[in-house]
Parts: C-alpha cells; structure tokens; sequence
C-alpha cells in the first residue's frame, strides 16, 4: 500500500504468487490465444490448473506518466509461468480529432459575438437544411476563434500565479491589481476545472476549486478502461490489428441489424388493444410551443458526450437566445410533418465495456449517441408519454411504471422466501413463477 500512494511515479511488475478473485483461477485446455488471461500452469498432463501470478501495478502518478500503458501476456513457452510484456507508449493509429464544443467557451465574451455573427448567415432549403448548414458555419466559426485564442489552461494559471507572486513582493504594492489577478486566477482554475469535468462525464459532484485532480484522473481511468485492444471473432481467435477489428466489429453489427423479413406484423398489432381515448390522443398530437422546447432544452445534461456534429446540449443553452428560433421552427416541423432530415437522424455507437477487461462483441455494450436536436425531440415525446403510461403498461409489470424500479421484484421474492423460512408453518413454492420473476432479473 505504501508502493502505490507514494508521491512519485512507481511501477511494479512480475510475479505475486498469489491471485485476487476464483475467476483468476481455471482447470481444463488451454486456449491458443496470444493474450491469454491466465499466466502460470502446474504442466501436468491430468488436472491440469492455470492460474493468474503475475500481474503489473502502477501508482497513480506514474500512470499520470503513462496513460496508455498496458500489460501483455506472451504465450507459454519453456516455463511454467508467461512472460509480461509491457507497452508504454502502443502504436495505434492516430485519428483526425473531431470538433467537440468546450463549456469552457460559454464564458467568453467572443465565443459569444462568434456564434451570434456566424448564425446570421442564410442558407436555403428546409427548416432542417437550414438548421444544419448554420451548425456547421458556427462550428468552422468556432474552430478559426479557439485556434487564435486558445491556449493551454495549465500554462496560463503557471503565468498568472507568477503575476501574482510578483504583485505580492512589488515595493509599489497595487491592492487593485493583486485583486484582478485573484480573479484571473480564480476564474482560469474555474475554467480549468470544467473542461476535466466535461470530459470526465461525472454528473454528481459539484465543481470545486480542489477537484480537478480527481476528474482528470477519472478521465485517465476511463480511457485505460474503455479502450479497445483486440478482439475475438465469433470462432474465438483473438486479433488485435486494427483492420481485423474493423471487421469484426462490422460484422458483429450487420448480423444483429439484419431483419429477419417478417411477415405476419399485422396479426401482432390487431391483437394489441385500444387504450388512449381521443382526448389523451389529441394531447399527445398538440402543437409544440416555443417554452415546451424551451424547458426541454434547459433539462438537457450540459456535459453529456458530444454527438457527430460535436454541440453537447451546454452549446444549446448557452446561446439559446441566438439559435432558438431556428430550433423551435424545426422542432414545431417535425411535429407537424413527422419528417427529419437524414443528417440530424445520424447516430454515433459507442462500445461500453460491460465487464473488465472484455473479449468479444457481446462483452461489450453499444450506446447509441444522437445529436441534440434529436434529444430535444424524443424528449418532448416522453414527458407527453408520461401523461398516459399507466393506461398503457400493465401494474404487474417490472418496467415503466411510476416510482418503481426494476429490481423491485428481486427484493420481493427475497421477502417472500425470508418471510417462509422464518414460518412455522408448512409452505409450498411453485417454480414457474420463480422462473419468470428470476428471468425479469
């Protein structure tokens, strides 16, 4: 313990003797797999025993260093334990950084005058070519400004702090000037701290002067965690070239998105029954007013991840005065003609692993990522879904249904059962209902 809070950067590899979890530990065949999850074997021909020994860890600081360190395991040969083979710095391809709107911008003035200059540019077509057409001048707009002005937040607090350490001891000491530079300090550490926090994607805490450490290290966390090395195909052969995993991924999404070509939809639906009555139907149907998007728009996380085009909803709200006409035209046009434009219906998958370390496809868990203008939209859609869920979803259901959670059925039958066992009394369980209420679970 000492080795890892220890203030300058360590690392430590090699082999523990030990494991941390059953899973670490596995009998039966080998697999052939260059990254093979196991690093020690007892080389015995009947009970066979393979084990996870060796293992690499690193302080904090030194993964500060390294950010993109990882460990390999190399395949078993001539001894009984795998060698480790740790990457510092991998070589993985290098891709064009896309445009990504910074909260940060919202609190300057000229971030302000360029979206407000840029979004009076004309351009024809629908309320949704013309929405998308100024998106993309502001974006270019935005790009040109923060290349002039943008500079490296930790550089600039370094320059102000010195500023300040020089007012401090200045024989001809300025009270103003020490005060303006406290502000300067202040608002750039501010700064500086909302930008970690954007990307850290931590929704509750609160910002504070002594956080900024902590979400920088959350976004280092989820990098390691989230980044994708290799993969198995579907006959288990591992592969870590990025053209293979381009494949494989490809693949993996056209098996699951390829239709089925079914033909007897029609039968499903005349079995469904009438629940909403014309007036619940007529308020759902109702024309969008310009505080409904409103509303919508300001319940919006400022900091989710961005989208394709880049504006996260913090775009939205900060210059809503400027853009919201427009958004409220294309808004009211989709509840008026049921149409979007194909560039606003763009989504961007996002692989989120579902348990440490994943292997394969279904390891990992696709999040499907639409722009803001789609959010405002669906959203709108909910709160009036709201209004008549309990008309539609049936009360014995475990989902959508008010104020209760989908494990509630789980702590219910865990009652039950505590409540037999404490009985005296002679008891009877049937299974199927155990099997159904096990498979909502």
């Amino acid at each position: 313990m000492e080795f890892l809070f220890a203030v300058e950067p360590r690392g430590l590899s090699g082999d523990f003797n030990d494991i941390l979890e059953a899973t670490e530990k596995k009998g039966g065949n080998p697999r052939s797999e260059r990254s093979y999850p196991h690093t020690w074997r007892n080389r015995r021909e009947n009970g066979l025993i393979q084990e996870r020994l060796d293992r690499g860890l690193a302080s904090e600081p030194w993964l500060r260093n390294y950010p993109e360190a990882r460990v390999m395991h190399v395949a078993l040969a001539g001894s009984d334990h795998a060698a480790l083979l740790l990457t510092t710095k991998p070589s993985t391809t290098r891709w064009h950084r896309r445009f990504v709107y910074d909260s940060r911008w919202g609190r300057h003035t000229r971030c302000k005058d360029v979206v407000s200059e840029r979004w009076q540019k004309y351009f024809p077509g629908s309320r949704g070519d013309q929405l998308i057409g100024k998106l993309g001048w502001v974006r270019t707009g935005l790009v040109q400004w923060w290349r002039q002005e943008g500079r490296n937040s930790s550089d600039h607090i370094s320059l102000i702090r010195r500023q300040l350490q020089s007012a401090y001891t200045d024989q001809d000491f300025d009270g103003s000037r020490v005060r303006a530079l406290e502000q300067d300090l202040k608002d750039a550490l501010r700064k500086k701290e909302l930008y970690w926090k954007q990307k850290s994607r931590i929704q509750w805490l609160n910002e504070g002067e002594k956080n900024t450490k902590f979400f920088h290290s959350k976004v280092m966390a989820c990098r390691r965690q989230n980044h994708l090395t290799g993969l198995e195909d579907a006959t288990g052969v591992w592969y870590e070239k990025e053209t293979d995993i381009h494949a494989i991924t490809v693949s993996y999404f056209q098996d699951l998105f390829t239709t089925s070509q079914p033909s007897r939809i029609n039968e499903a639906v005349d079995c469904v029954s009438k629940r909403i009555t014309e007036s619940e139907g007529s308020l759902l149907l109702k024309a969008v007013t310009q505080e409904e998007v409103f509303d919508t728009v300001k319940s919006l996380s400022p900091s989710t991840s961005p989208r394709l085009d880049g504006f996260t909803g913090a775009f939205f709200q900060h210059h809503w005065a400027v853009v919201g006409t427009d958004v409220f035209r294309l808004v009211q046009s989709f509840f008026h003609s049921g149409k979007l434009p194909r560039q606003l219906n763009h989504t961007l998958i996002t692989l989120i692993p579902k348990i440490p370390n994943p292997r394969n496809m279904k390891q990992w868990r696709p999040i499907s990522l639409c722009n803001v203008i789609y959010k405002i939209i669906s959203k709108i859609l909910t709160n009036r879904l709201k209004t008549v869920l309990p008309q539609i979803i049936s009360p014995h259901q475990s989902a959508f249904v008010a104020e209760r959670q989908i494990t509630d059925n789980i702590l219910v039958v865990h009652e039950i059962l505590h409540s037999l066992q404490r009985s005296k009394r002679s008891s009877l369980i049937w299974r199927k209902p155990l099997t159904v209420l096990n498979g909502l679970s």
